[in-house]
This record gives structure tokens, C-alpha cells and sequence, in this order.
């Protein structure tokens, strides 16, 4: 048995955050729900796959206490026609969840939520960054994650003494993030975690409007909070390329600038000519020249740059190319030596390295 009322906005919310720890392919019919429960005066409400938790909080006016699980899916989609000041849900006959929002009525299938799966508690918080920089900084290093690798499908978190490197590789890519962070004085931290790719970013779209994002982990679970959502996610078992930080060091020192927007546009052009995505990029003067074709079609266009070496063309996938000015905003820079090496871009704290096409090193070597 379940009876609340809660503020429609907040309410909204907190299903809205608590949504993204539902899965497109359940592994077992309980997860497809949202555990609602009510107890002295906070509403909590659960989603998991069973590797994660979502657990979002408001405040609630509960008639009776106890909890009820109700269809996720929909009930994420019926929060965001909500209206009226309060939305009530009243989960007394069995089977069915009334839900008032208004002048309208919804009602819903529901059961008890006792036997929903219970998650240990998350780890205790190691430190706290800012919330935005957080969500920033996921955002831009994710597209370099791997799709299926079991350990580069996951997102690096390397602490130092005030910053938090935020690292993801699938080896012909990287990106890496560096924002301020403060660690608790005197705790031990545990060894660097491999947090699943979809958890951060879920997390990262929930927690950008938040103030502060707590993490704390331990061998095997990490926890990431804010003050109205807590998530607890299993870690990734594995060794991360422990090479990240040679590479990341290891970038040219020459930088040419360029502006990231019009680079983007121009790539996105040549993409729609280039054979299996292949572009290439020509360094001549200040000019930085890109060009593609394929049978019956081609591209070409340039824009400035402060360019002054010798002439240079290097080929890249427009896709891992895109996926790194993703990250880049205005004013950015380009670091290479010669066609056959890593490739650096950088704005502000975000640094991309990709490889360049491997079928310019075989033009090369004959």
C-alpha cells in the first residue's frame, strides 16, 4: 500500500533522474519497474538493471507509508504531462496505481515493490568536483570509449591532489578531462575505477543542473551522488592501458590554432564525399586544405590557421575526426610531427589523440 502527494515539478524530476538506471533490455521482468516508496516525508524512487541503481529523492506528503512498483517506461513518459501545483499516486486496490495530476487521472498496473531487489549501500564519498565541470567533462571524453572492449567500455577516473583526470580510450582514440576536485583530507584512496561508459553518461545528463557530484568507490562498486539523486554502480574488471598518461605527455609541443566550429563544418562537408569516410587534411602555409572523394563526387575547402612548417597531409576517418572537435569550442589547437603518428587536439582542459588512417602508412611504405 502506497499514498502520496509531492510538488509536481519535484516530482517530476526526481522520475525524470531516476529514469536513467532503466534498461532498454531488461534481464529480468522486476527491473522493467520503478520502485516508488514513501517514508517520513521523502519519496524515493528506484530504477536498476541489475548492474546499477538510479535512486532519486523529494519530498512527499505520505497518507501511508510502504512502496509499490509501477511500469518505468510509462510512468517516465506520463511525468512529463504532469500539471497541476501536486500530482497525488495512490496505490490502495490491488494491481492498480491512481495517479492525479490536475484535472487528469491516470491509473497504472502495480504490485507490491517488497521483493524488489535490495542494493548494498554505495561507498563512502572520496571527494566532490563541481557538477557542471563534471558533466562537461564525461560529455566530451565519452565518444572515445570503446562500443564492446570489456575494460575500454568503461570511463578511467585517475584522482590527483586537487584535479581528476576523467580518461576513455578505445586505443585509436582517446580523450581526457581534468577538472578540479577536492579529496577528503586524510582518506585512503582505493585503486583507480573503471566505471561503466553508460552509467556516467546517464548520471552526467542527470547531474549537470546540480551543484556539487560526490564519488566515492571501493573494489568493486562506485557510488556518485547529488544532493537528489544517489547512483551505485558494479565497476569494470580489468587493467586499463596503462600507456593513457605516456601518450597524453607525449603530445608535440608545436601547436597550430584553428577555429574548432569551422573545421567541423568543413569536415562534416567532406564527409558526404569521402570514400568509407576517408578525408584528408593538408597543412600549406596558413591554409589547413580538406579534401575527399569517391567515384562521381569529391570535396574540397580550406580555412586559416597560424600554420608555418612544411606542407603536410594527413588522413583521418571524418567520424573520429568529428568526435573530437565534438569536445572543442573556438579558439583550438592541432599538434602533429608527420603523417604516420598520433594527432593531438586541445581546448582548454580537453585533449584528443587519434590515429590517422592506416592505408596512408601502406601508400607510404610503397
Amino acid at each position: 500500500m502506497l499514498a502520496f502527494s509531492a510538488d509536481r515539478e519535484e516530482l517530476s524530476l526526481a522520475i525524470s533522474r531516476a529514469s536513467q538506471g532503466l534498461s532498454p533490455h531488461v534481464s529480468q521482468p522486476v527491473y522493467a519497474g520503478m520502485l516508488f516508496s514513501a517514508e517520513n516525508g521523502k519519496l524515493t524512487i528506484t530504477a536498476s538493471d541489475g548492474d546499477m541503481t538510479f535512486s532519486a529523492h523529494c519530498a512527499a506528503e505520505s497518507e501511508s507509508g510502504g512502496n509499490a512498483l509501477i511500469p518505468g517506461k510509462m510512468i517516465s513518459e506520463i511525468s512529463r504531462y504532469f500539471t497541476g501545483k501536486a500530482v497525488s499516486l495512490d496505490f490502495r486496490e490491488k494491481g492498480i496505481a491512481e495517479i492525479t495530476a490536475g484535472r487528469a487521472k491516470f491509473t497504472l498496473s502495480a504490485v507490491s515493490g517488497d521483493k524488489y531487489p535490495a542494493w548494498q549501500d554505495p561507498p563512502e564519498p572520496i571527494g566532490t568536483i563541481d557538477a557542471e565541470e563534471f558533466s562537461l567533462a564525461v560529455r566530451k571524453v565519452i565518444p572515445a570509449a570503446s562500443r564492446s572492449h570489456p575494460v575500454m567500455r568503461g570511463i578511467y577516473l585517475h584522482p590527483g591532489l586537487n584535479d581528476l583526470y576523467i580518461v576513455a580510450t578505445d586505443t585509436s582514440r582517446m580523450g581526457v578531462m581534468c577538472p578540479q576536485w577536492e579529496d577528503g583530507a586524510g582518506l585512503e584512496i582505493p585503486a583507480d575505477p573503471i566505471v561503466p561508459a553508460p552509467v556516467m553518461e546517464r548520471f552526467a545528463k542527470a547531474a549537470a543542473d546540480e551543484d556539487r557530484v560526490t564519488l566515492g568507490w571501493n573494489a568493486k562498486t562506485i557510488g556518485l551522488g547529488t544532493p537528489g539523486l544517489q547512483v551505485t554502480s558494479r565497476l569494470l574488471a580489468g587493467i586499463f592501458p596503462k600507456n593513457w598518461k605516456k601518450v597524453l605527455d607525449g603530445a608535440p609541443q608545436d601547436w597550430v590554432t584553428f577555429d574548432a566550429q569551422e573545421l567541423s563544418r568543413v569536415v562534416k562537408m567532406a564527409q558526404l564525399a569521402a570514400d568509407e569516410g576517408r578525408i584528408e587534411l593538408t597543412f600549406s602555409g596558413n591554409d589547413l586544405h580538406v579534401t575527399s572523394s569517391q567515384q562521381g563526387r569529391s570535396f574540397a575547402d580550406y580555412i586559416d590557421t597560424d600554420f608555418e612548417g612544411q606542407d603536410m597531409t594527413i588522413a583521418f576517418g571524418a567520424e573520429i575526426l568529428l568526435s573530437g572537435l565534438s569536445g572543442c569550442k573556438g579558439e583550438s589547437k592541432m599538434a602533429f610531427t608527420d603523417p604516420l603518428k598520433p594527432v593531438f587536439l586541445k581546448c582548454g582542459e580537453f585533449t584528443w589523440m587519434m590515429q590517422p588512417r592506416r592505408d596512408v602508412k601502406e601508400e607510404a611504405n610503397g
